[in-house]
């Protein structure tokens, strides 16, 4: 099979993981090799993509382009909306598609046309056929989680997630509610509003930065332990119990550790072996840093690198044996 061929299936309806944007890369990919989009394969608005590349390929001058965008605007500005100078709404909009809202819904926030979304979900977002599938929206669409199993979050994956997850009142929450946010302020005036978008953010990143935390982390874990303990705090009078006995035992665990960074901080029984030829592994450092003292190393502690020609045994050079 051809490398265009493999490429015709990898993005084409007949495969149920084609990416969301298979319309545009089919289109492109027939134009870029000079042949037609398939006329059994690929649907009409694959057609109508391919068929606006030609166009804007042969646009050599200003006025042949000023044409083409106004012969065809919709998708002219849904082109713009995902890699020109309207890009930085595209995240939003894949929020929005990710929260199952219609493009009227989504163009009346975004100040757009409502055909030029539909152009951007057909051309460049097309979800709908996963959204009934969350693990592969939230680790592959999202990718929410790298392929070394991290988490990765920032604003924008965040108003994916949250769009996925609580639907798009959550979105207009987030990214303010005029409707909502009128009533705070003739309720409590600036100051409530301030606060209450202070607090709006200040818990986004709260979210963001807890997600990104990583329990390999000495520092991370500290941080993540002692939001637990914050959360808990938060809770009914009858919890406090359990929270009593979780900071106990947390404050046990984090003094056993034998966690230390730096020259200052790390013991002097790892620290002398800085100085000598034999560096120590990761058990044995752990176990030192421990107390704990391996008997072999004490055979180790005089061992010089390299050798004296009086400290190297010495060989017959005709019979190899030591003399």
């Amino acid at each position: 099979m051809q490398p265009i061929e493999l490429s015709r299936y990898r993005f084409s309806r007949l495969n149920p993981y084609a990416p969301p944007d298979r319309r545009y890369r089919i289109a492109r990919i027939c134009n870029a090799n000079g042949v037609l989009p398939s006329f059994c394969r690929d649907d009409k608005t694959t057609w109508a993509i391919w068929k606006f590349l030609q166009k804007r390929a042969a646009s050599i001058d200003v006025k042949q382009r000023v044409r083409l965008i106004r012969s065809e605007h919709s998708l002219s500005v849904a082109f713009r909306l995902h890699h020109g100078g309207m890009k930085h709404l595209r995240p939003l909009i894949e929020a929005y598609l990710l929260a199952a809202l219609d493009d009227k819904s989504i163009a009346e926030r975004v100040a757009a046309p409502p055909e030029a979304i539909s152009w951007f979900r057909l051309a460049f977002y097309d979800v709908h056929q996963y959204l009934h599938a969350p693990a592969y929206v939230r680790f592959h669409l999202i990718r929410s989680v790298d392929d070394e199993g991290q988490t990765v979050l920032d604003n924008h994956r965040l108003w994916k997630l949250l769009g996925y997850a609580l639907g798009p009142n959550a979105l207009d929450q987030l990214l303010g509610n005029p409707g909502a946010n009128k009533e705070t302020f003739e309720g409590g005036g600036l100051a409530a509003w301030f606060s209450q978008e202070t607090r709006a953010v200040l818990h986004s990143k709260q979210f963001i930065a807890a997600s990104n935390l990583t329990p390999d982390d000495q520092q991370h874990i500290a941080i993540l332990l002692k939001m637990l303990q914050q959360d808990l705090r938060g809770r009914p009078q009858s919890e406090e119990q359990p929270l009593v006995n979780l900071e106990q035992h947390v404050s046990a665990m984090l003094q056993e550790l034998p966690w230390c960074k730096g020259p200052d901080l790390t013991p002097d029984l790892v620290r002398e072996w800085d100085e000598r030829p034999v560096e120590l592994n990761s058990d044995e450092m752990m176990l030192m840093a421990a107390g704990q003292k391996p008997a072999y190393l004490e055979e180790l502690k005089n061992l010089k690198i390299p050798m004296t020609s009086t400290e190297t045994p010495q060989t017959d050079p005709n019979t190899g044996e030591a003399e």
